[in-house]
Order: structure tokens, then C-alpha cells, then sequence
């Protein structure tokens, strides 16, 4: 841990890391009335979130951190505004909270937390520290260059310090292996130079690579949506596993195309007008901008179909170029709505007195699309006077 962080007017906090892993906390600090910042790591993303006013602001980062290479982490923050870097991709959000700066109090942890402060972190809702983390949470990999409001710091600086050695060395790539993996997995594919994102043509080892990497470099996970409810489409949905680096583009230039709308319910795009329709890129599933809503039908399946592009100019491989239809599948969990009632003969019940009248579906009629109309059954509830009938 360091000491004080004075962020009253803007907090920066920079980095270089290297690492495999997928989950461990990277910055903590704390603030008064409740208040904090941090940054984990988040199934291989970089997450920054500032708590303030009882409200939570989160940022993910677009970049995949956990490759066993040198990551450059820049997280920026104001009374108003939060701002993550990683690399050459930037994104940033508003803080919508009214109340004043961050007024940091306590130590400022990198890479981990001490023992009296692992409750207060686990109550914020931090994955690093939640379930079956909770003992554990820290950060496994390599720090270099820390930058605190532009100030270099180190182990000199530092007030506690455990589990630290100076002169990290960088975790190796695994060795290239002959092994045969099952097709219903992602192999890991070793990729020693084999495109050159300055040329404009590929080479044939590239071609032969992106051959493997068109079976299985989308990874879908079915929507699942409430009865008559909606959902937003979020990354965890749609995954794309890609050397993006060595492709030479970005995350959020994949861009996906909807060329056949749902069957039972409609996708709202929450997106910038200058965009083309029916478009959606990875940046919009990060933000939450792709929503799914309902139509309120029976069906315990819906569906639609997409294709995948790029907006980069450089050459991609063919998988790339939106020339290939993929079917996204959302799963309709059914709810039970109340049965229907009707009088087809209004609500007055007329009869001469001292006789009786037969209950038809003329008189009285109900509707249940979740049952069979055979199976209701009617209550009589009120008052009755049973003198009178």
C-alpha cells in the first residue's frame, strides 16, 4: 500500500502490467461516507468503477489484458467524469452523482488489500473478492512504471508491502503443442509473426491461421428473457475471440449487422444516428445500447440473425467481411398469466323467482391461454343469502 491519495480535484493512476490472469484487484482506495475507487480484473477485462453518493459508475475496458504481454493502464477520474485507458483504446462514462470530489481517505492498495479491509471491499460488490475469492483477490502478474497523479512510485514508497519481489519476470507463453482439442472448445493457437499488419496482403501462414480461427472465433451465449419482459445484449452474450493486435484492429471496430429481425419480440438500438441501421458494434454491447423486448407471446423461443464486419480499412480475413450468417438464439422464460373473464351477456343475472337457470359460456366464460379451459375451476365469493337462492 502507498500512502494518502490526494484526488480532491482529478485522481490518475497509471501503469504497465503483464499477466494470465482473470480475475485480481488492482487499485483500491477508499473515501468518506462510503464512498471508494477501484480497479480489477474482470474475465480477462480491466474494470474501473467509482463509488460516490450511493451510486456506483463502472467503466470495461475494450482490450483483453491477460495475453502474457505488457499492458498500458491509465485510469483518470473527476468529481464528474470517469476515464479509462488501456493500450490505444479509451473509453469514458459520466458520474452522475452531485455530490462534491472524493475526499480519499486511508491507503491507497495496489494489487491487493489487507486483511481488515477485505470485508468493507466485499460488501461493494467486487468480483476479485466475492465467492469463492473471498480469501483471496490479489493481483497475480507483473507492475512497472506506477504513476500516481503523475508522480513515479515504487517499493521505496510503499508503507506494507507482502508477496513482492523485485525484477518480476513475465509469465512465458505455453510451448506450441501438437495436441488434437475437441471442436466444441477454443484451442489456444500459437501465432509467431504470421501477419504483418503494415502489408495489405496475408500471408499464407495468416490465411492458413484465420482458416482454424473462422470456426469458433464467436462465442454465443443464449439471451435469456422474462415472458413479456426485456433484456439488455451485453458482451458475456457475444464474445469474439480474436488476435485483434495481430489482425492490426481494434474491439470496437467489430461491427455486427442484424439482417433478420426477431421472430416474437423487437431489438432496440440505443446508437448514434450517424450509424448504419440495424448495426451494433462491440463498444454498444459494453455500453448496454442493444436491448430485446418481449412481444408477450407464448413461444418459449425467439431468434434472430446476424453477420460479422469490420470498419477498419486494413485486409481482414473473409469471416470478417459480413459474407456469413450467424443465428443468435434467445430463451423466453414462461410466466403464468391470470385467466381471462368475460360475461358475453353482460353482468346481469335474470331468472323468475322460485326457478332456475343453467351456467353456460353464454352466461359466464373464461379463457387461460397457460391451461386447458376444462381445468378452471370457479369460486363463489361474497355475501350470500341463502334464503333467497
Amino acid at each position: 500500500s502507498f500512502p494518502l491519495w490526494n484526488a480532491q480535484q482529478e485522481g490518475v493512476f497509471e501503469c504497465v502490467l503483464h499477466t494470465s490472469a482473470e480475475r485480481g484487484i488492482i487499485l483500491y482506495n477508499s473515501a468518506r461516507q462510503g464512498d471508494f475507487v477501484a480497479m480489477e480484473i474482470r474475465e480477462g477485462l480491466i474494470v474501473a468503477v467509482v463509488g460516490k453518493g450511493g451510486t456506483k459508475s463502472e467503466l470495461t475496458s475494450l482490450t483483453f489484458i491477460n495475453d502474457r504481454k505488457w499492458h498500458y493502464v491509465k485510469l483518470q477520474f473527476t468529481s464528474k467524469s470517469l476515464q479509462l485507458t488501456v493500450d490505444e483504446e479509451t473509453v469514458k462514462t459520466a458520474i452522475s452523482s452531485r455530490t462534491k470530489a472524493l475526499q480519499l481517505k486511508g491507503s491507497l492498495f495496489v494489487g491487493g488489500i489487507d486483511d481488515s479491509t477485505r470485508v468493507e471491499v466485499k460488501n461493494l460488490g467486487l468480483v476479485s473478492v466475492s465467492g469463492k475469492l473471498v480469501r483471496g483477490g490479489s493481483f497475480k502478474g507483473c507492475l512497472k512504471d506506477i504513476k500516481v497523479n503523475l508522480v513515479k512510485m515504487g517499493l521505496p514508497n510503499a508503507l506494507v508491502t507482502k508477496d513482492i519481489s523485485v525484477g518480476c519476470e513475465p509469465e512465458q507463453e505455453p510451448e506450441p503443442t501438437t495436441e488434437i482439442t475437441p471442436p466444441t472448445t477454443t484451442p489456444w493457437v500459437p501465432t509467431p509473426s504470421v501477419l504483418r499488419t503494415t502489408s495489405t496482403s496475408m500471408t499464407t501462414s495468416a490465411k492458413s491461421l484465420d482458416k482454424r480461427r473462422n470456426q469458433n472465433f464467436l462465442v454465443l451465449k443464449n439471451l435469456v428473457v422474462p415472458e413479456g419482459g426485456r433484456a439488455p445484449l451485453e458482451s458475456k452474450h457475444i464474445k469474439v475471440n480474436l488476435e485483434f493486435k495481430k489482425l492490426g484492429i481494434r474491439q470496437s471496430q467489430i461491427v455486427f449487422k442484424i439482417q433478420e429481425q426477431p421472430v416474437h419480440g423487437q431489438l432496440r438500438l440505443d446508437i448514434d444516428q450517424d450509424q448504419e441501421e440495424n448495426t451494433f458494434s462491440m463498444l454498444d454491447l459494453w455500453h448496454g445500447r442493444v436491448m430485446y423486448i418481449h412481444g408477450g407471446s407464448e413461444d418459449s423461443l425467439d431468434f434472430f440473425m446476424f453477420s460479422v464486419f469490420t470498419s477498419s480499412k486494413k485486409e481482414v480475413p473473409p469471416y470478417l467481411k459480413g459474407n456469413k450468417l450467424y443465428r443468435f438464439n434467445i430463451t423466453i422464460t414462461p410466466t403464468n398469466d391470470a385467466p381471462e373473464l368475460s360475461l358475453p351477456e353482460g353482468n346481469l343475472f335474470v331468472l323468475l323467482e322460485n326457478s332456475k337457470k343453467r351456467l353456460t359460456n353464454d352466461v359466464l366464460k373464461a379463457t387461460d391461454i397457460d391451461s386447458n379451459s376444462t381445468d378452471l375451476i370457479f369460486s363463489i365469493l361474497g355475501n350470500l343469502n341463502a334464503d333467497a337462492g
